[in-house]
């Protein structure tokens, strides 16, 4: 007959190796992340293992817990951070408009149309990158130096709008 093995402890507070989290902070974690996903108490409980019979008063207790007060915090401030573009993003974004590399949509008379973005939008994203990189600093006598070189080519003109160019107006 094989010898009994004895049973695995579940960490506690004190036997958990270092690092590793309790059953107890697993289950705080749990909650704090299902609570975050869908605000209801009771559901977050069951997601996090506790008895169905319980949830309701241990989700009520659990949103009491300044420990899941803190985590709660923690993700929402992890998400408003997220949500929030970075100045390298929204550099790329405009750099992206000023070569015509990203898409927009324009109302014609035949409906709307999609195509690079038109040249007032390219110049006003040159405009706001030459600003975001203090490419118009003021002199110690207040005047400001431009240095930004605008140089955006066009579409190349098709034959029949260069005659309709050159032709006299009238």
């Amino acid at each position: 007959m094989a010898a009994k093995q004895p049973a695995a402890k579940r960490p506690t507070k004190r036997n958990a190796p270092k690092g590793e989290k309790t059953d107890s902070a697993k289950r705080i974690e749990n909650f704090s992340l299902a609570y975050h996903a869908e605000p209801n108490a009771t559901k977050a409980a069951i997601a996090a293992n506790y008895s169905e019979k319980t949830a309701a008063s241990s989700g009520s207790r659990l949103l009491r817990s300044d420990k899941v007060q803190a985590r709660l915090k923690e993700l929402a401030d992890e998400a408003a951070s997220a949500a929030i573009a970075t100045a390298r993003e929204r550099q790329e974004f405009l750099t992206a408009v000023l070569r015509g590399q990203s898409r927009a949509t324009f109302v014609t008379r035949e409906g709307l149309t999609e195509g690079a973005p038109d040249f007032p939008s390219r110049l006003k994203a040159a405009e706001l990158l030459g600003k975001m990189q203090g490419d118009f600093n003021k002199d110690d006598d207040g005047s400001v130096k431009p240095t930004v070189i605008i140089n955006m080519p066009q579409r190349a003109m098709t034959p029949e709008e260069i005659e309709a160019a050159r032709a006299p107006a009238g």
